[in-house]
């Protein structure tokens, strides 16, 4: 009796180390992952970042070197005052400007703050292994 009694306990001593040796390789694989899926949403900030950076450099380009060379051209050949001029060529620049901006923050949006998929992972690795204890010590 004494020596199925071991036995019983060195087979459940391993199927426990077994599971915690499995948790911790899916503990470790979890970890890489969050780390590679908030590299990835990093990359994507920063490239939302860039975006909105290039539009506003060529807001500031199109505002003081194009703007005068359009209004002086509607000057010249449309008879408008200069005002007017200047009033056309500054909403034209500023609408591809907002345009640019629009793009760079809907990269943006989907940017997320938390890893989704290793949060799925981790909620279908926690049922895995609650059914698979379930399975074995009932």
């Amino acid at each position: 009796m004494s020596q199925a009694h071991d036995t019983e306990r060195s087979g459940i001593e391993t199927v426990v180390g077994g599971l915690l040796s499995d948790i911790r390789a899916l503990v470790r694989q979890e970890m890489a992952l969050a780390q590679h899926e908030v590299e990835y949403e990093i990359g994507k900030l920063l490239k939302s970042v860039l975006w909105c950076g290039i539009a506003a450099v060529l807001a500031l380009i199109g505002l003081f070197v194009g703007a005068a060379v359009c209004v002086l051209i509607l000057f010249e050949y449309t008879g408008l005052p200069a005002w007017a001029c200047a009033a056309i060529v500054s909403a034209v620049l500023l609408g591809g400007a907002w345009g640019l901006a629009i793009a760079g923050w809907g990269v943006a949006k989907s940017v997320h703050v938390i890893p989704l998929r290793t949060v799925r992972t981790l909620m279908d690795d926690a049922k895995w292994m609650t059914e698979w204890v379930r399975t074995r010590f009932t």
